[in-house]
């Protein structure tokens, strides 16, 4: 997770998806950004994960298993449909 503070006074945080020289693309909970590196005043690594601490240590190895597969897929998993539970 990285924290920007922007010089016109807002704030964006989330992870970075990719940076040029000229831009940072920030990604959030809701949304992905794009802004110029020339109007941010601070970048902010922050030192922990945005998962919440010890929520791996309730999940089965089985579990655990498939939230890491889920995570390194390279694209979004299809959602199952409305009528499948």
């Amino acid at each position: 997770m990285t924290v920007f503070t922007l010089k016109d006074g807002r704030t964006l945080s989330g992870v970075v998806a990719s940076e040029t020289d000229r831009t940072v693309t920030v990604r959030s909970f809701t949304e992905e950004t794009t802004i110029e590196t020339s109007g941010i005043r601070e970048k902010t690594g922050l030192p922990n994960s945005i998962m919440p601490e010890g929520l791996i240590d309730s999940l089965t190895p089985e579990q655990t298993r498939d939230l890491i597969s889920y995570l390194m897929n390279p694209v979004q998993v299809p959602l199952p449909d409305a009528g499948e539970k």
